[in-house]
């Protein structure tokens, strides 16, 4: 029958049970958390705010097993480019640092709405080192 579309069928992921090559940018879901791949190294994903700051386009469920032969490379920060929002100031996450707003001119300039910062906990902010403040 012309245009009609034929529904696909899911295919079922199956898990792999031996160390398993993962293409660069890849999310990783184990038994001991998630965890991005980046060349020979593995980063944890340390939270869901985190993880939703990044947006990733693929994730695959793996164990720790799968990814054994990735270096462990710390944890992994906020996207750039995120608006961070803690203890009644705000952050703008450029590379590895945290750089503090310092006023309502600087979100004007930058084109920031600080209705769009997500609200993190302390931990969390020190994921990243301070830079300089805008």
């Amino acid at each position: 029958m012309l245009g009609k579309k034929q529904k696909q069928k899911p295919v079922p992921q199956r898990i792999p049970t031996t160390p398993t090559e993962y293409p660069d940018g890849c999310v990783v879901e184990t038994e001991s958390g998630r965890w991005y791949i980046k060349g020979k190294f593995k980063f944890l994903i340390p939270t869901e705010r985190v993880f939703r700051s990044w947006a990733f386009p693929l994730g695959v469920k793996g164990s720790d097993k799968t990814i054994s032969k990735y270096l462990k490379n710390g944890k992994l920060g906020f996207r750039t480019g995120t608006l961070l929002y803690s203890d009644g100031k705000y952050f703008f996450v450029c590379g590895n640092e945290k750089r503090k707003i310092s006023g309502p001119d600087v979100f004007l300039a930058l084109g920031l709405d600080s209705q769009k910062a997500m609200w993190v906990s302390d931990e969390e902010l020190e994921l990243h080192k301070t830079g300089e403040v805008f």
